[in-house]
Order: structure tokens, then C-alpha cells, then sequence
């Protein structure tokens, strides 16, 4: 019984490293896509600048405005 419970103890123990590193890698992660997409927006947007094209729009346009004749 004592090596059982020593077990289960080692298995807990491997159990929350194993955690500790999984939300470790899942930060990891979350920074990579994030550095990955900020530089895929700026490659489009050097792509489109070496064309002529203006960069892209973060917002719809507003449509212009109406006057009264």
C-alpha cells in the first residue's frame, strides 16, 4: 500500500508539471500566432505599398456627405 500511494503521489506531482508546462506552451503559443499575424499585416501592407496600393483600411469608409441644393 505505502508503494501505491507513493506512486499516486509521483503521479500528481508529474500530473501538475505537466500542467504548469502546457499553460506554459499555450502562452507560448498565443505569442507566436500573435508575432506571426502582426508580421503577416505588415508584409500586405509593404506588399501593397510596393505596388501603388494604398494599406489597408481598419474602418468601412464613411459614406461622404449630403448637401442641399
Amino acid at each position: 500500500i505505502q508503494q501505491f500511494d507513493q506512486a499516486i503521489q509521483q503521479n500528481a506531482a508529474s500530473a501538475e508539471e505537466l500542467s504548469a508546462s502546457a499553460t506554459e506552451l499555450q502562452a507560448t503559443a498565443t505569442e507566436v500566432k500573435t508575432a506571426i499575424d502582426f508580421f503577416s499585416l505588415n508584409q500586405s501592407d509593404i506588399s501593397q505599398s510596393q505596388l501603388g496600393l494604398p494599406k489597408r483600411r481598419t474602418a468601412l469608409p464613411q459614406p461622404a456627405a449630403k448637401t442641399l441644393v
